[in-house]
């Protein structure tokens, strides 16, 4: 067979490309040849690519040229938007050692992308044909599974990806079988300690691989398409509970829900949503959106235009982990939030220098001036609150008061 080169590379950047890489490892299977893949995962390229709105940084292209200065450009394969896999035919393992030590440091270190530096996140794994992947399935399997900067690090190699793999699983069968648990962590007014409301938190406890935080599969349930029915079972979970009426009894002024901007963003979600809570009967008042925002930071005036129709319709709106490293202030403008939720960062780095007291009590200020209300994540000292009570904030979650705990353990909590 006799086919054209330039079928075979990824025009932007000059490698090959998925279609090359499945032809080249069938041919390698076929033939039974031993050959070690280097799989170099970029984690954080698509945050970073986020938070520099800018069509000039380009990681890709940077990775990809600096990896041609290490092995030969037609060993170097881009199966997707984030992954490199080097094909290191006639290398020992000491060889691929080697190199695959020189590209982690390399990667996990500063580059210069743009007019600015940035730290790239990478996963450097090392896997050999036929022993580790047996077909070109399982190649591709290994290029595309979403890798959390939050994973295990003391695991290597493959045993990431079967990790991933199990929690992948999971997630698909918790979706499936409403495998899943809301937590809820109340909030108090900083005045006199009264109850102010709760976040909903979701949490999943899988028979065969126990418990998987939030931070981890998450992100996986976003990557397979499964967020939307992980959003909605938490909804209807805190709406069946405002609608008992405890809350109210309780003095609950509202319950907090994490939104996923990605089910936001798409066709009839606000109809979506005001059916699920108009269908339980609860007042919209009692319910209170959170966006992180160090995402959808991107296409700010598409959200704008949900988040003007949920405040329209009653609900409030909060900005959650404000401080943790992807600040935006367009968000701030754009989405008339009621509440900015500081992230513990900014709390616990008050306490340790005075340069973080600084930023801690500017923050306040800022948002105060801004006609928000700041409710401070992370509480956990009689000390932090003194130090929150001198900057005059409205509302404290944390774990001096109380882990996230399911609904019959918080309403003993909150009675007590």
């Amino acid at each position: 067979a006799v086919e054209s080169e330039d079928d075979r590379l990824d025009a932007d950047i000059n490698v090959y490309n998925r279609r090359a890489m499945q032809m080249d490892l069938h041919n390698i299977l076929t033939k039974h040849e031993t050959v070690p893949l280097i799989f170099v995962k970029v984690i954080n390229s698509h945050m970073i690519e986020r938070m520099t709105h800018s069509a000039n940084v380009d990681v890709s292209s940077a990775c990809a040229e600096y990896l041609k200065t290490v092995v030969l450009r037609y060993q170097i394969y881009h199966p997707n938007s984030t992954t490199f896999v080097l094909f290191c035919s006639n290398y020992n393992e000491e060889q691929v050692k080697e190199l695959s030590d020189k590209i982690s440091e390399r990667f996990n270190g500063i580059w210069a992308l743009g007019e600015t530096a940035y730290v790239l996140d990478a996963v450097v794994i090392n896997t050999m044909v036929p022993k580790d992947i047996q077909s070109v399935e399982d190649a591709f399997y290994v290029a595309d599974t979403v890798i959390q900067p939050e994973a295990n690090t003391d695991k290597t190699g493959i045993d990431w990806i079967m990790h991933c793999a199990d929690v992948e699983r999971a997630v698909r069968r918790s979706v499936y079988e409403k495998n899943f648990e809301v937590y809820y962590q109340p909030t108090y007014y900083l005045d006199g300690y009264r109850l102010h409301g709760a976040e909903a938190l979701v949490r999943m406890m899988d028979d065969s691989v126990g418990y998987i935080s939030p931070e981890e599969f998450i992100p996986v349930a976003e990557q397979l398409g499964l967020i939307e029915g992980i959003d909605d079972y938490v909804l209807r979970e805190v709406c069946a509970f405002l609608a008992s009426g405890v809350p109210k009894a309780r003095k609950m002024e509202c319950i907090n829900v994490n939104l996923s901007v990605i089910q936001c963003m798409r066709p009839g979600f606000f109809e979506h949503i005001v059916g699920i809570v108009d269908s339980y009967g609860v007042s919209h008042s009692l319910i209170n959106f959170e966006i992180t925002e160090s995402v959808g930071a991107e296409n700010y005036d598409r959200l704008a235009v949900v988040t003007r129709k949920l405040k329209d319709a009653g609900f409030s709106l909060s900005m959650d982990d404000f401080g943790t490293g992807y600040s935006n202030m367009e968000g701030i403008f754009a989405m008339n939030f009621d509440v900015i939720k500081i992230d513990k960062s900014l709390l616990w780095g008050a306490e340790k220098n005075p340069r973080g007291m600084t930023i801690l009590k500017s923050s306040v200020n800022m948002i105060r001036d801004l006609g928000c209300q700041v409710l401070v994540e992370g509480v956990e000292t009689a000390a932090q609150i003194e130090i929150l009570r001198d900057l005059g904030v409205d509302f404290l979650q944390g774990f001096y008061f109380s882990e996230p705990e399911p609904k019959e353990r918080f309403l003993e909590i909150i009675a007590s």
